[in-house]
């Protein structure tokens, strides 16, 4: 399980999460955020992957190599936000999530929209680490 680095949030007086992220997560005073735009399934070679399973893989991996060059893992992820531009993907997304993220439960939204900005992708990641 991932260190805890911010104080996460999942109170009795709220419905519990709907599966591995928190509620509420807090940024301690004095701390640096760092925001990283929207990541899709594209590979560091410019191909893109033929499945949305693995454009979804893809995307995670493209979130945490960003993380990486900040000297940042997924411990210090504190919210994300995933559009996928199909239903079927929820469950690839959770689980791409869930193994990717070693534990972290960073805040979490997922959305269903109609489009990306290019036609071919399925997922767009964007998030925010702090550390």
């Amino acid at each position: 399980m991932a260190e805890t680095l911010h104080p996460r949030y999942d109170p009795d007086g709220a419905p519990p999460p709907f599966s591995t992220y928190s509620q509420m997560v807090e940024i301690p005073a004095g701390r640096r955020s760092f925001h990283v735009s929207g990541q899709v399934g594209v590979r560091p070679d410019g191909s893109l992957p033929d499945s949305g399973e693995a454009q979804i893989r893809q995307a995670w991996e493209n979130v945490l190599a960003i993380l990486a060059g900040a000297g940042l893992g997924p411990e210090h992820l504190v919210k994300v936000v995933g559009y996928i531009t199909r239903p079927d993907l929820t469950p690839a997304f959770r689980t791409a999530r869930d193994d990717l993220l070693a534990g972290a439960r960073p805040a979490s939204t997922l959305v269903g929209v109609p489009f990306l900005a290019h036609p071919d992708w399925q997922v767009e990641i964007e998030a925010i680490a702090a550390i």
